[in-house]
């Protein structure tokens, strides 16, 4: 017999991500924007028949959310209703061997779960990471040896681009997928293409060059967001994320359960 899965939910900014969480992996994900989840509110709708057939039986429901009250109620309505128990993540709940530093109780939980989940995947060891994540913000985060040490962000690149766009007066509004990493751009689109580009990539080289140099070894990059496939062609050699936040709080899942 197939074993219990637990749901996991991820209330983001613009979308909800929900995931089967089976024997220690992701077993199954779906992305669904906000209005899609409000349709909860009416009962209209439902994680088990949008997950299909791979949901099978549920043992209890994890979430985070970065904080809609009505999207929170529904899905605790929802659970609620199904008998479910609803855990909402607190991010002081860590797996063993990982420490968080940073010195402010405003850390995104996205950002430390993303941390969590690539700590997890490169074996809960000694080694020296970076965690991008490319969404409306660029984060750019580090642990080192299973310690969260803080991180930057910046403006997303659809921020940058629309920001060139909407502030200045003859600025075109270049598509995100044109970006390119070239200092000698040839033309106005190609030009900004290649600026934001270079933001972007500099916000990854600082890290690794900083966690280089406190470590002492080279560091291993793995990508998240929205916007992380596009960016790829502009990175260097880095592991893809597509769901570092639910991976994360399926790890703290794990971690609780033992």
């Amino acid at each position: 017999m197939t074993r219990a899965a637990s749901l996991l939910v991820d209330i983001g900014n613009s979308r909800v991500k929900l995931g089967l969480w089976r024997e220690g992996q992701l077993a199954a994900t779906l992305a669904c924007t906000h209005a899609q989840m409000m349709d909860a509110a009416a009962g209209q709708f439902d994680p088990l028949t949008a997950l299909g057939t791979a949901a099978g039986r549920l043992d209890a429901a994890w979430a985070v959310s970065v904080g809609h009250a009505r999207l929170n109620e529904a899905l605790q309505a929802w659970c609620s209703a199904q008998g479910l128990a609803l855990h909402w993540w607190l991010k002081d709940e860590l797996p063993a061997g990982f420490v968080n530093a940073y010195r402010a109780p405003t850390l995104g939980a996205d950002r430390l779960l993303a941390a969590i989940a690539a700590w997890a995947i490169a074996g809960r060891g000694n080694e020296a990471l970076v965690i991008a994540s490319f969404g409306t913000a660029t984060t750019v985060d580090t642990v080192a040896a299973g310690r969260y040490e803080g991180g930057m962000i910046a403006p997303g690149i659809a921020l940058m681009l629309d920001s060139l766009s909407a502030g200045t007066a003859h600025l075109p509004r270049v598509p995100a997928e044109s970006l390119q990493l070239d200092a000698r751009a040839k033309t106005t689109p190609e030009a900004i293409a290649a600026g934001v580009a270079a933001a972007q990539r500099g916000l990854i080289d600082q890290a690794l060059q900083a966690a280089r140099s406190a470590t002492g070894c080279e560091p291993n990059l793995y990508v998240s967001g929205g916007a992380a496939v596009g960016a790829a062609g502009i990175l260097p050699a880095h592991t893809l994320l597509p769901h570092a936040v639910l991976q994360g709080l399926g790890v703290v899942r794990d971690s609780a359960q033992r």
